[in-house]
């Protein structure tokens, strides 16, 4: 069996060692996010892990990308955002780590107003055979 603090461990060692999130201005954390960061942060959390033969386990890397204010409003950070999200789904699609298999990859944008950001949600789920 797998914790989930094993599992957040693979999987911020595998996105330091892959050097595909090295230009984020703020940090890869397992715990919790700092209140207004304000920074471009990458979070994982374990959000199932089912602890049965065959070991399912769901985990969100969500990436914050903080707005710009370039008409005296707030809005997306559209370019940082795009460039992101394909530096994003090329390191997490189909990809498989030590002992984990890799099952399926979901990707979409939300809009956090209260902070004027918006995060990007990696939701990866991998299987694991504890015989």
């Amino acid at each position: 069996m797998i914790t989930d603090q094993e599992l957040k461990g693979l999987i911020r060692k595998f996105i330091v060692s892959s050097n595909a999130l090295s230009s984020l201005s703020g940090e890869i954390i397992t715990t919790t996010r700092p209140d207004n960061s304000g920074k471009e942060d990458a979070v994982i959390s374990v959000l199932d892990n089912h602890n049965d033969e065959i070991q399912q386990v769901t985990i969100n890397v969500n990436v914050y990308v903080p707005d710009i204010n370039p008409k005296g409003y707030y809005e997306e950070d559209g370019i940082r955002l795009k460039d992101l999200c394909i530096i994003c789904k090329d390191l997490f699609e189909r990809k498989s780590l030590d002992l984990l298999l890799f099952k399926e990859y979901q990707q979409k944008v939300y809009n956090n107003e209260s902070t004027s950001e918006h995060f990007i949600n990696n939701k990866i789920i991998y299987k694991f055979n504890n015989e």
